[in-house]
């Protein structure tokens, strides 16, 4: 299923505190799909919301404002906003939060809140699933994760800056030199490097190409980029904002940069064991770990999720039907190739189940009707646009697709049977050529 970027699966609950200094969030957040509340007020959304937002423009106290989110916050996710210049002090609160540096362009804060959601989404789904595979008496599948790695690549172009950017990176991640665009991409991908520091200068356009590249590489997403400029300005920031880095520092800011980098290495280590959890936890009905689920674990796992009733989901329905020229004998491999495409466009927060030969069902976790549909018709556009079986004997398939959210009063059995009379109702999301 898409990834967890804007537009979001569903509305966000999020609570605001902001010194009123600057121009508030408040408009930018509405219109990627929250409902933004006041810190302090009670939302009409919901009890818990996905997140808090601390805007630390213009206060004149951030730790103070830090520390309020902190103690309403709990497990939910705290996301910190400054200006491009942040304050020293708060070095060791974005190692736990990270940071989000904004100028005239906000759309980094709702990338940001973005991932931030995601990864405590799949917390609280990792949960739900090993209450499932208990229930069942199933053990977890083998953990394969690769442990992350801690070191550093710096880009940078020889000179003073990059010899002092290195002092400061030696000692905690193992920096131990200066590498070019070809060999720090390489590092990355090759999980020699957990982190990347670019020192700008001469380099902003290969730099930032560079960035664009690692962002669009699915296990390389959430790398921490970090940049060095010797003269920083709100256009600087708002350049490598635009371009995908995490934060734009000062050379005598290596606090801030340590702080932010630990804090880096670490979410992406925690999402990474997550993933890798959540892809142990899909099994077949025999215990083998499988992309399609079973029925006894999809079901341990609706039930779960019913019972519990606190976080949106939704039920996603897909029924693929052959033209009626086909011959049964083409039908049913092509069928088993196009669930297996169909998979593979599953994130690891979302489960798929075949309940029947030309059906699919999915629980689409923290996303309501709106934001399910959505994936759905995506996903069946995906295997509308495809041929399958052999090349001398191949078929394609009318889709029908879509999704219907829980409703406080839904059991599984009667979430399911609407979901199926839903998509009886549905029209055709592509027709077979």
């Amino acid at each position: 299923m898409p990834r967890f970027e804007p537009p979001f699966r569903r509305i966000l609950d999020v609570r605001l505190t902001e010194s009123g200094a600057e121009p508030s969030l408040r408009a930018a957040l509405n219109e990627a799909g929250c409902a933004v509340t006041p810190f302090g007020m009670t939302s009409a959304k919901a009890a818990l919301p996905d997140a808090f937002v601390v805007d630390l423009r213009g206060a004149e106290q951030p730790l103070a404002l830090i520390n309020r989110a902190r103690q309403y916050a709990g497990a939910t996710p705290v996301l910190i906003v400054t200006g491009p210049n942040p304050n020293p002090d708060i070095a060791s609160a974005i190692a736990r939060h990270g940071l989000v540096q904004v100028t005239s362009d906000v759309r980094p804060v709702v990338r940001a809140l973005g991932r931030a959601v995601r990864s405590a989404d799949m917390a609280r789904e990792a949960g739900l699933r090993i209450a499932g595979l208990t229930a069942l008496e199933h053990p977890l599948g083998q953990d394969h994760e690769p442990s992350a790695d801690r070191r550093v690549a710096l880009l940078a172009s020889p000179g003073p800056l990059a010899l002092e950017t290195l002092y400061v990176l030696r000692p905690a991640f193992g920096c131990d030199g200066v590498l070019t665009r070809a060999q720090a991409l390489r590092a990355l991908e090759a999980g020699d490097a957990g982190a990347l520091v670019i020192v700008a200068g001469q380099l902003r356009r290969d730099s930032a190409a560079l960035i664009r590249l690692v962002r669009r590489q699915s296990v390389l997403r959430d790398v921490p980029i970090l940049v060095v400029e010797r003269r920083r300005t709100a256009r600087h920031v708002a350049y490598w904002m635009r371009n995908g880095a995490d934060a734009c520092l000062l050379p005598e800011e290596g606090d801030l940069l340590e702080a932010l980098i630990e804090g880096g290495l670490r979410r992406r280590a925690m999402n990474r064991r997550l993933t890798g959890l959540l892809a142990r936890t899909v099994l077949s009905d025999t215990g083998a770990e499988s992309r399609i689920v079973g029925s006894c674990l999809f079901d341990a796992c609706l039930t779960e999720r019913c019972r519990r009733g606190a976080a949106p989901f939704s039920i996603g329905a897909i029924r693929l039907t052959p033209p009626p020229n086909v011959p049964v004998e083409i039908a049913e491999p092509a069928l088993s190739e196009a669930a297996s495409y169909l998979s593979f466009g599953v994130g690891p927060e979302d489960l798929m189940a075949r309940p029947a030969p030309d059906l699919f069902l999915f629980q689409v976790s923290g996303a309501e009707a709106l934001g399910a549909e959505r994936a759905m018709r995506e996903l069946a556009t995906l295997i509308g646009d495809l041929k399958f079986g052999d090349e001398d004997a191949f078929t394609t398939f009318d889709t029908r697709a879509t999704a219907v959210a829980w409703r406080a009063t839904d059991q599984p059995e009667t979430l399911i049977a609407r979901a199926l009379r839903t998509l009886d109702a549905a029209a055709r999301v592509r027709q077979p050529a």
